[in-house]
């Protein structure tokens, strides 16, 4: 009898791993990071090369930054882009310029320096200043991703910025949670 439960049981464990082994491999980093710009910009990136990629979110609450940026060999992505209706052609508007490359405003005897928010380690912003491409500013607070200028005067933003640089066929990303 206990040789009849020792076999049940193999089989058993034997049986869970064969559904289990896969499932361990899953996509690699790189994958997984290709897929998350693809759902957060809504557009297909398959194809293009993993140039840069880093993320500080984590902790307790999940803030950061997640930096991203794609060499594309074809026209797949720009066309993808273009189709959509949803990028706009550059140069950026004030709030997107704020959050990826900072702003400043000179008055009479005054200076105001806004952004950017976009940065690295040092402070510097991380995004390359880009001439011709499109961009896509999704604010991920609101229910329909509408941007308002209201979006800086907040105490916390969570968004995702997109750049599409035409010259040099490269997509950067950046999505930021505070």
């Amino acid at each position: 009898m206990n040789r009849k439960i020792g076999k049940v049981l193999a089989i058993g464990f034997a049986a869970a791993m064969a559904f289990c082994l896969p499932s361990c491999g899953g996509e690699s980093r790189e994958e997984a990071a290709a897929g998350s710009v693809s759902d957060g910009l809504g557009i297909d990136i398959a194809g293009g090369e993993e140039v840069s990629y880093s993320d500080t979110h984590g902790g307790f609450l999940g803030d950061g930054i997640t930096y991203a940026a794609y060499r594309f060999a074809d026209s797949n992505v720009r066309e993808q882009i273009e189709e959509s209706g949803e990028w706009m052609p550059l140069p950026m508007d004030e709030v997107a310029a704020v959050l990826a490359y900072g702003v400043t405003e000179h008055g009479e005897g005054y200076t105001i320096n806004r952004g950017p928010y976009l940065t690295d380690e040092e402070q510097e912003p991380l995004l390359p200043e880009v001439e011709n491409g499109y961009y896509r500013l999704i604010d991920r607070q609101m229910e329909n991703g509408f941007v308002t200028a209201a979006m800086l005067e907040r105490a916390s933003l969570n968004f995702t910025l997109g750049i599409y640089d035409t010259d040099t066929d490269t997509l950067y990303y950046c999505e930021m949670d505070t």
